[in-house]
């Protein structure tokens, strides 16, 4: 469920923020949503294939912003990634491991460049989305969340708020701090002990967001097999247990920490430290089956860990 928390003296301001916050959120899952069969993406992917489909901005604004997420990282983030991970079975109850050439046989239709996005001419706002494989699908999955949050921010912003924690399963965005505060602290959570938090951050006016290899998995043969998908193998990513971004936006810190997550330690740090005003930490399992961390110097200025 969508949480919204605000500090204010002013009651029916602060409800009035609320409401419109949480109605905008819903708004962007009646758009966004892929298990609901009415939603504007649901429409889009069952008729992309044969024609062009209209959209509205706000479907269009995402999946060119995923556009750009897929270009920067070099295909390691792609919404068109959902006939694997439905391969997989990560859409059922119960995963399993698919042969080689099922998943060989699917992987041309995972691939941002079969998405074509055509804006109208004169309003540059509303357009049209064609997908170039009969088999391209489109899963916000990754993104949503995090522009949603973006988008209820804007609602509390015009309603005066100052400071207030908006956070939509897990993807935060946490604005000024709470009073007599210097910051609002945001737990981090622990990717095998889920009681447990590595330690908290100290944000003000960021957003943050996790990916885990523990929020959907199932476990084959003593191998744990999470739902983030390498989209150029068509496999599961292995060797990270979570990344969390720290950055401006909901929008950057959802794409990021999968981006992060599927680049792994070294590309994606690199990644992340050219990237201005946006910080991450990748937690991984040494030898020894210690949970060890990489920061970047950013991310490690803003967190404390729970030893500390």
């Amino acid at each position: 469920m969508p949480r919204c928390q605000y500090i204010l003296s002013d009651e029916k301001t602060a409800g009035r923020a609320i409401e419109g916050a949480l109605d905008e959120m819903e708004r962007m899952d009646r758009i966004m949503s892929n298990y609901k069969n009415d939603s504007e993406l649901s429409k889009v992917n069952k008729k992309a294939a044969k024609s062009p489909v209209p959209c509205n901005t706000e479907l269009l604004d995402v999946i060119e912003q995923s556009q750009y997420y897929s270009e920067l990282s070099g295909g390691a983030f792609d919404i068109t990634v959902s006939p694997i991970v439905a391969l997989w079975g990560f859409f059922r109850e119960k995963g399993h491991v698919p042969p080689d050439k099922e998943i060989e046989k699917l992987l041309p239709a995972v691939s941002y460049k079969n998405i074509v996005v055509k804006k109208n001419a004169e309003t540059k706002k509303s357009g049209t989305v064609f997908f170039k494989d009969i088999k391209t699908q489109i899963d916000l999955g990754a993104i949503g969340k995090g522009y949603a949050v973006d988008k209820a921010l804007e609602i509390i912003k015009k309603c005066g708020i100052d400071n207030g924690c908006i956070n939509l399963g897990g993807n935060i965005y946490v604005l000024g701090t709470p009073p007599g505060k210097n910051a609002w602290k945001i737990g981090v959570q622990h990717p095998r002990n889920s009681g447990e938090i590595l330690g908290y951050l100290e944000l003000k006016n960021e957003a943050t967001a996790t990916s885990g290899d523990y929020e959907r998995f199932f476990e084959f043969n003593g191998k744990r097999y999470s739902h983030i998908i390498n989209p150029q193998t068509g496999r599961p990513v292995s060797g990270t247990l979570a990344t969390t971004i720290v950055a401006p936006t909901g929008t950057e810190v959802d794409a990021l920490s999968t981006i992060v997550f599927v680049l792994g330690r070294e590309k994606g740090l690199e990644l992340i430290k050219k990237i201005p005003n946006a910080d991450a930490m990748i937690a991984y399992e040494e030898k020894d089956g210690k949970i060890a961390m990489d920061m970047t110097q950013g991310f490690k200025d803003k967190f404390k860990k729970t030893n500390e």
